[in-house]
């Protein structure tokens, strides 16, 4: 798949599930793309952000000022191609917007979802951590 059709591909089945998004998305240099959901109180962004180069779907967090916070690849999960790509996003989307997702908060490490239960669960007993969900921020 060449590069304008990869993105293209995304960007579609990205607003085939999130039809609001399409005002928040944002074309860059190169024809990568983010896209940026605002949280209903301002404090941070879901940010998707789409790296032609690289064939690559990342999901993050934006904070204030900061460029790009935590973010997490595609492939992490064990996505190995555009389709496995774009159907972990969504659902890791959907989980977050939707209060499935604990959002965690640290001054050391700024806004991020845990990866597993037991690290959720050490995370709770350190001082200074916050717990959120998507609708609270």
């Amino acid at each position: 798949m060449n590069k304008k059709r990869y993105i293209d591909y995304i960007i579609l089945k990205l607003l085939e599930h999130f039809p609001d998004i399409a005002d928040n998305l944002k074309l860059k240099s190169g024809n990568n793309s983010d896209i940026e959901l605002s949280s209903k109180r301002g404090k941070i962004k879901l940010l998707i952000f789409i790296v032609e180069d690289e064939n690559e779907v990342t999901v993050g967090f934006q904070a204030g000022e900061e460029q790009f916070g935590w973010h997490v690849h595609m492939d992490m999960f064990g996505a190995k191609n555009i389709e496995e790509m774009i159907n972990v996003a969504i659902e890791l989307v959907k989980e977050i917007i939707s209060d499935q997702q604990v959002i965690i908060y640290t001054s050391d490490f700024g806004y991020f979802i845990s990866g597993t239960e037991q690290q959720l669960k050490e995370l709770q007993e350190e001082e200074g951590v916050e717990f959120y969900y998507w609708s609270e921020l």
